[in-house]
Order: C-alpha cells, then sequence, then structure tokens
C-alpha cells in the first residue's frame, strides 16, 4: 500500500509539473488574459478571446485579426504558428484550421499529424480514430495521420464503442476497429451504439439493433435517440409538419416504461430530465421513474452536464443554470451560454459582450 501511495503521489507531481498551474480566463476592460488562483495577472488581459486553458496551452486570439496561438502557462508561444480557428488539446492533439487549406490535427510540438485536407472534414478523435474525407471518399486515420481503414465509404460516422457506422451505395452499415463490415449497409439511417445498442431506421421507421445487426427493438417510431442511463426518448411525430409530436421513454428491451405524452424529451443524465407537455409549454424535471421532480416552470431545460451537474436553462430569452435539485444557482441573466470548459462558460449579454463564469456563477472580470 506504501508503494501505491508514493507512486500516487509522484505521479500527482509529475501531473502539476507537465501541466503547470490552474490559470482562469479573466476579462479586464474589453481584452482577455488569465489570471492564477490567487488572483495574480500571468498573462496580461490584452488579447480579443481566449479559451480555457488545457493540457498546459493557452489559446488566445490576437487584435490585429491575425488569428489564434497557442501559449504555454507562461504566456510565451508554446510553438511558433497562428490558426484562423483552434480548439484547445485533448489527449496531446489539438484540431486547428487553415484559412486557406481547411481543418488539419497537431501535435503538442505544433506540428501537424494530419495536414489539412479542406473544410469538410470535422477531425473528431473517437476512441483513436478520426473520420477522414478524401476526395469524396471517407476512411478513418490514426493521431498521427496513418490510414487504418481505407477510404472506401461514402459516408463514416465516429467510433463508439468499438463500432462505426459507415455507408455504401446510399445505405448505412457498421464496421468494428479492424474495418471489418460487421452489419451489413442496409439501413437508411443510423446512430452511433450507446450502451449495446444503436438506432437504425429502415423502411421510415426507426427501431434499435444490438451489435450483430438484430433487431431488439422493431422499428415502429419515427424517433429515436441514443440510449443513456438504461432509457431512451422515442415518439412520433415530427416537429415541422405534425402538431400531434408524442415523446416518452423505453428500456433497452423496447418496454415504454415512461409514456409516450410529451412534446420534448430530453435524455437523463445523473437521473433527471427536462421534459415539456406541449409546443408552448414550460419545461419540468422527471426522474427515471416518470415522477416530477420539478414542476414545469421554465421556458426551456437542456440536459444537464455530468461534470458540473447542472443544466442550463431558458426563461424570458435569458439563460442560466439549474442544479440537480431544479434550484437556479446561476440565474438566468445573460443572452448566450457556450457550455462550460474546464470549468468555465463563456456567456454573452445581450450586447453580445462576452466574459466568463465559473461553476458558481461568478463573473470574472474587472473594469
Amino acid at each position: 500500500m506504501k508503494i501505491i501511495s508514493t507512486l500516487i503521489a509522484v505521479l500527482g507531481f509529475c501531473h502539476a509539473t507537465l501541466w503547470g498551474q490552474n490559470l482562469i480566463p479573466f476579462k479586464k476592460g474589453n481584452l482577455f488574459g488569465f489570471k492564477n488562483t490567487e488572483g495574480q495577472w500571468v498573462i496580461p488581459a490584452e488579447y480579443k478571446s481566449v479559451k480555457p486553458c488545457s493540457e498546459g496551452t493557452c489559446i488566445v486570439e490576437y487584435t490585429d485579426g491575425s488569428g489564434f496561438a497557442f501559449l504555454n502557462e507562461k504566456g510565451q508561444p508554446a510553438f511558433e504558428g497562428k490558426f484562423s480557428k483552434a480548439l484547445p488539446f485533448e489527449n496531446g492533439f489539438a484540431n486547428v484550421t487553415d484559412a486557406q487549406k481547411g481543418n488539419g490535427l497537431i501535435n503538442r510540438e505544433g506540428k501537424y499529424t494530419i495536414e489539412p485536407m479542406g473544410f469538410q472534414n470535422q477531425l473528431i478523435v473517437s476512441e483513436g480514430f478520426i473520420a477522414v474525407n478524401q476526395s469524396g471518399s471517407w476512411g478513418y486515420m490514426d493521431r498521427n495521420g496513418l490510414w487504418v481503414i481505407k477510404p472506401d465509404y461514402f459516408g463514416a460516422a465516429p467510433f463508439n464503442e468499438g463500432m462505426a457506422g459507415v455507408k455504401q451505395d446510399g445505405k448505412w452499415g457498421f464496421i468494428d476497429r479492424s474495418g471489418t463490415l460487421m452489419i451489413p449497409c442496409q439501413f437508411e439511417e443510423i446512430r452511433n451504439f450507446s450502451e449495446g445498442l444503436a438506432a437504425a431506421k429502415s423502411d421510415g421507421k426507426w427501431g434499435y439493433i444490438n451489435k450483430s445487426g438484430n433487431w431488439v427493438v422493431e422499428p415502429k417510431y419515427t424517433v429515436a435517440e441514443k440510449f443513456s442511463e438504461g432509457l431512451a426518448v422515442v415518439g412520433y411525430g415530427n416537429y415541422m409538419v405534425d402538431p400531434q409530436v408524442k415523446r416518452g421513454y423505453i428500456d433497452n428491451t423496447g418496454k415504454e416504461v415512461i409514456p409516450i405524452k410529451y412534446y420534448i424529451c430530453r435524455s437523463f443524465v445523473n437521473g433527471l430530465a427536462g421534459v415539456s407537455e406541449s409546443p408552448f409549454g414550460k419545461y419540468g424535471l422527471i426522474d427515471k421513474t416518470g415522477k416530477t421532480v420539478l414542476a414545469p416552470k421554465f421556458d426551456e431545460i437542456f440536459e444537464f452536464n455530468k461534470t458540473t451537474g447542472m443544466a442550463n436553462y431558458r426563461q424570458s430569452g435569458k439563460v442560466g443554470f439549474l442544479n440537480m435539485k431544479g434550484e437556479e444557482v446561476i440565474p438566468a441573466v445573460y443572452f448566450v451560454e457556450y457550455g462550460f470548459k474546464n470549468g468555465f462558460c463563456l456567456v454573452a449579454d445581450k450586447t453580445y459582450k462576452t466574459l466568463y463564469i465559473d461553476t458558481k456563477g461568478k463573473e470574472l472580470q474587472e473594469p
């Protein structure tokens, strides 16, 4: 036990040394920078925008319009180069955009592991695979830019639970991580696998298949979403053309465990889901038995965030955040929110002036 404790302590020290201190995106006047946890400026507020630090780097946008760059946590360039768009590092790689060439993937040295190949490639890393379009054909690369599944398809979805949807001759099927076609391309549309099942559309109706391609829930719905915490949203009717839209929840056997009576249903997260019973009705919260936890009172409630334990809600045209008890922990005073990332959320007022808040709703700005 002592050896394990020592190892954990060493790993924790290495992690802290590698990624440095935690920096907080902060606004001063109309510009952004970063402070440390003691409230001291580490990266001066001299940038048009910033993104929360990730894996020891911070993304900043220059005021002269020259683009985005990566800084280390001392405010120095992490590597040379600017980009028209950039996303934070995840597992050692970052998605960036060259204004002329398109989207690419870089490593922590700032070198392309996947060169830009146009703007249709979002280069989403899923289970170590990246769906890539090459001259109209889709396949999968690894993070080092090597083809691991040849571009032989007309469409390709991200991997999930070891399977990925691919399209041939206008129909969708599924391959495994070796590229073997495990479920023939026979469906009009598909969703990713979640909790062992995937929604699939056949003859205009949705049902659910297992990883052998067998129907577990026969296709009879016009709507079928992914499974979350053992339940999936299903229903009938199209929001655009049918005023009799109804939604509810089934379990993984197809049993309708929460009646199909709602107009809108959110997926369950941490045992709660937002629902509304009519097109212009208020939203409340229910638990996995269908019991009302929060009576309808808000104009809209979105899915809970597993990390923060909060859901954004809308009231009178403004957004705020609820906790798992349905309490308004961050009041609806903002006009736009861009979601929490690494503990911080970018929000905007009615003039679209932006600032960051933390999970307690503290506004991270000074005059």
